[in-house]
């Protein structure tokens, strides 16, 4: 396996959030569960799972020989079985029990289901907005990077 992936499995961990349901109340807790429920967050983190093993896949072909190992191991951690309670204590610490369950309530009306449904798409074009604006940009970046080189250089 390629260091590169290792260390980009590795920053993965790095950026979860730590478990803490401490001083959280069980209605409270429930109360972030239905969130979760009402915007089909389980649905929402399996797809993210099998998005991250495509994207990877596409990016480094000469690792698809792994592709079960990380279907499995990604699937457990960045899916359903291993994010949806971190997510959930993390709804729990961010939000009080009524903001919890007015938000779950919006998701289930016919406009917050919409903005779940269309939220995906949304996002993946806002994305490719960002990609493609970089791309067009991406020789302004590189003058001020070489820009700086040459003022680090100046200084040492």
């Amino acid at each position: 396996m390629r260091p590169s992936l290792l260390l980009a499995a590795l920053a993965l961990f790095a950026v979860l959030p730590a478990a803490s349901a401490q001083g959280i109340s069980p209605s409270h807790l429930r109360a972030a569960e239905e969130l979760a429920d009402a915007v089909d967050l389980r649905t929402v983190l399996s797809a993210s799972a099998d998005l991250v093993i495509q994207m990877e896949l596409q990016r480094n072909p000469e690792i698809a020989p792994f592709e079960d190992v990380m279907r499995d191991f990604i699937g457990r951690t960045m899916g359903p079985e291993g994010l949806l309670p971190l997510m959930v204590e993390l709804y729990a610490e961010a939000f009080t029990e009524a903001e919890l369950r007015e938000i779950a309530a919006f998701y289930r009306t016919p406009t917050g289901r919409r903005s779940i449904e269309l939220m995906p798409a949304l996002m993946a074009r806002g994305a490719e907005i960002g990609r493609q604006l970089m791309a067009e940009r991406r020789d302004e970046l590189v003058a001020l990077l070489e820009a700086r080189a040459r003022e680090l250089e100046r200084g040492n």
